[in-house]
């Protein structure tokens, strides 16, 4: 049996060696301004081949990604900004279908309005409002238009964005979704300082949410790939906040790794053999704190971190800017600190992090 081929935009080292570890080949189209060249080398021992390309110009990339599927018999095109690239074939793409992905990314659009008019924050994301814009974007396609893009999406940094209103709280919904099937994987409790995982939900709370989201995911179309989704938990019940069809950042995945025995990455790439996700293998309770310096500037040190490894409970520790680094006050790194229970994860990890002094000067 040959090998399934895929194409991923913009991947990370890591993603690409799991890939080729559950017996993929991958072609790996990337920017490589945007990698260091420890990561170029990475990939190129990696993939099966690496294709350069600016990913400023999309018309550019889309021609190449055409190209490259058609010359190689590429299976499947993996690529988070969601584009459909020109390909004809919307099954082969993840996240997809594009109509779908383009509609989850206004729901931030929807929810800005809100705010801009002073509406309450339990104003509820309009189902109507989608179902509408789903309706012409499915006429577009008939048309022929969904293959100019005339919405381009760009290959955003989702890594670091707003949150949900403050005093409202919030959880992280993160799914998988194969054939049009949704699989729920993790319900995160967030604030601006940390997560908690599973979120100390009642079942009400946790069935209402996941209905949240399943929902969306429905109504749009949404058919392949992850979803980040952020809910409010306000009075009248569960609010759709924000949603990404992608992974969350790197927090994200170390502490749903940890808490359910899940690697999402690996996950999405079997699921793209047999169309199965394996169910939470543990149950543990653990959060993560975020180290942020407070105020923009540039990385002068960071102090503690041995210190706080060494910690009660403390599972790991991500660091990833060096001094002379150009934070902005959300760059972050964190702690994964598990407990018995919710009180216990988080005084252990305020214990661990108390130490930890991220020190910034103005630019």
């Amino acid at each position: 049996m040959w090998p399934i081929r895929v194409l991923v935009v913009q991947p990370s080292p890591g993603f690409v060696l799991k890939a080729v570890k559950e017996g993929f080949d991958v072609w790996a189209v990337v920017d490589p301004s945007r990698y260091d060249s420890g990561q170029l080398r990475l990939l190129g021992s990696a993939a099966k081949q690496v294709l350069a390309v600016d990913l400023g110009d999309l018309a550019v990339l889309d021609v190449l990604v055409v190209k490259t599927v058609r010359r190689n018999r590429i299976a499947h095109v993996l690529c988070r900004c969601g584009r459909s690239h020109g390909l004809r074939r919307q099954s082969m793409l993840m996240p997809g279908p594009s109509a779908a992905v383009r509609l989850l990314d206004r729901v931030d659009a929807v929810r800005s309005r809100h705010a801009e008019r002073g509406s309450d924050v339990d104003a509820a994301l309009d189902f109507g409002f989608f179902a509408a814009l789903r309706d012409q974007d499915t006429a577009a396609q008939r048309s022929g238009v969904d293959d100019t893009e005339p919405r381009p999406r760009l290959h955003r940094d989702f890594s670091r964005q707003a949150g949900p209103a403050p005093g409202v709280p919030a959880v992280v919904v993160t799914t998988l979704t194969f054939e049009g099937m949704h699989q729920v994987v993790g319900v995160t409790a967030t604030s601006s300082g940390h997560l908690l995982h599973p979120a100390p939900l009642t079942a009400r709370q946790e069935a209402d949410v996941r209905a949240a989201v399943t929902s969306l995911l429905d109504l749009v179309g949404y058919e392949r790939g992850p979803a980040h989704v952020t809910v409010m938990l306000t009075e009248n019940g569960a609010r759709v906040d924000s949603a990404r069809t992608w992974f969350g950042p790197d927090e994200f995945l170390s502490l749903l790794e940890f808490s359910t025995g899940l690697d999402l990455e690996t996950e999405l790439v079997r699921m793209l053999t047999d169309g199965a996700v394996l169910k939470p293998s543990t149950a543990r309770t653990a959060t993560v704190q975020f180290l942020r310096p407070g105020r923009p500037g540039r990385l002068v040190s960071v102090a503690g971190l041995a210190e706080a490894s060494r910690s009660p409970g403390v599972v790991e520790v991500f660091f990833p800017h060096r001094p002379g680094e150009l934070l902005t006050a959300h760059d972050a790194g964190f702690l994964l600190v598990e407990g018995a229970s919710a009180v216990e994860a988080r005084s252990r990890a305020l214990q661990a992090s108390a130490g930890v002094r991220v020190v910034v000067e103005e630019d």
